[in-house]
């Protein structure tokens, strides 16, 4: 936990929220079904910690932390480290399982909007379409997780006050995506600084996964001319702890 607490300060751009988020979760690692990490010559350019849920409405993959650091994103980092950690929990047996997170990041969410767009929900480009039932029951069993007792609303995926011990994890200003209606959606319709967060759910369907496994080895094939294999390195996921 002291690297983490550590690495978030650049991570987050200089806002410090060692005191009011991370040492409020002593129990982060033993939380976690996976956690991996990135590290480009030596240091850490990102990590992924993941949880995999049994809920009444399938599979669901949290993904409680994702973070890359500045000068590694819009790469598809953080979109590989999601994607491999989900392939490994389907297993390619039974359903799909759903991907859910909790997030107050305009950048995070574009993320999903730009990997798998047409699955991901809420679509805040698009707050006219209705969310499916199975998103809702994903997102809606997120919440008891997360934020029980917390006001969520499941056609918007805002959940009031879901981080309001720690408010804003970004400080006064927000990063942008640069995609307008998702910024202006982060900007005018949550309040994060009061704490509100937004649950984001991805559902996954044949068509989607060909057209993410093609994306997820063009990014990797990307990533490969930049780092050599000494300079990239995925420790095995069973190994969660060993960076703490």
């Amino acid at each position: 936990m002291e690297m983490i607490e550590r690495e978030s300060v650049p991570m987050m751009e200089g806002v410090d929220i060692r005191e009011s988020y991370w040492r409020r979760r002593p129990d982060y690692l033993d939380r976690l079904s996976e956690w991996t990490i990135a590290e480009h010559r030596g240091r850490l350019v990102a990590w992924c910690g993941v949880c995999r849920w049994r809920a009444p409405m399938g599979r669901v993959l949290y993904v409680d932390t994702l973070a890359v650091m500045p000068g590694h994103r819009r790469e598809g980092l953080g979109a590989l480290l999601v994607f491999e950690a989900w392939c490994r929990w389907w297993g390619g047996r039974g359903s799909m399982p759903a991907i859910s997170l909790r997030t107050q990041s305009p950048v995070v969410y574009a993320m999903l909007h730009r990997f798998v767009p047409a699955i991901t929900f809420p679509q805040l480009a698009r707050l006219c379409v209705t969310p499916p039932p199975r998103a809702v029951d994903a997102a809606t069993y997120t919440v008891a997780q997360t934020s029980p007792g917390k006001e969520f609303d499941p056609t918007t995926g805002v959940v009031r006050k879901a981080l309001d011990a720690a408010g804003s994890l970004y400080g006064r200003e927000l990063p942008f995506s640069g995609n307008a209606c998702i910024d202006d959606f982060f900007a005018r319709g949550m309040d994060v600084g009061a704490g509100d967060s937004l649950i984001a759910v991805v559902l996954w369907n044949w068509r989607t996964l060909v057209r993410a496994a093609l994306a997820y080895g063009f990014v990797l094939s990307q990533l490969g001319r930049r780092l050599s294999p000494s300079e990239l390195k995925l420790p095995s996921p069973d190994q969660k702890a060993a960076g703490a």
